[in-house]
């Protein structure tokens, strides 16, 4: 098991959590903390400690895009592309859709991947997308990008 940060922590930036973190397991990015689940000793002393119920352990229901998000967000010259409301804008990310299109996140995303392509990140984390409809579609052009 690992500790990991959803989307609660999106604005937040509390550091009360990384404080007592006896490890550093911490990653703060343009807008949000993330646990790097790979170096998180699961000791839980930064869940309690959160004041927006972003931390979870990965055990949870629903946590498992998260632990990916985590991982991949915690690395350096990372984009990370989101989708819907709730996902903000910062330097480093972009959002398919605000208002949780899938119409709006289909004519988005290769506009989106070129302007990533074209600032030479390492690495991409991805908000999960519906699978339904055109989220299928999108989804599986993502995971085929994601296997070159």
């Amino acid at each position: 098991m690992t500790y990991i940060v959803d989307e609660n922590c999106i604005k937040c930036k509390t550091m009360d959590c990384v404080e007592v973190c006896p490890v550093d397991c911490f990653y703060e990015g343009e807008n949000t903390l993330v646990i790097h689940p790979d170096e998180c000793i699961d000791c839980g002393v930064c869940e309690p400690e959160c004041p927006v119920d972003a931390i979870h352990p990965d055990s949870d229901d629903g946590m498992e895009k998260w632990v990916e998000m985590n991982r991949k967000y915690s690395e350096k010259n990372q984009a990370f592309v989101g989708f819907g409301k709730k996902f903000k804008l910062a330097k480093n990310n972009f959002n398919l859709s605000k208002n949780g299109s899938l119409k709006e996140a289909a004519n988005n995303l290769y506009k989106i991947m070129r302007k990533i392509k074209k600032r030479n990140f390492k690495s991409i984390a991805i908000a999960q997308i519906p699978n339904i409809g055109l989220g299928r579609a999108i989804n599986d052009r993502l995971i085929k990008a994601s296997n070159k």
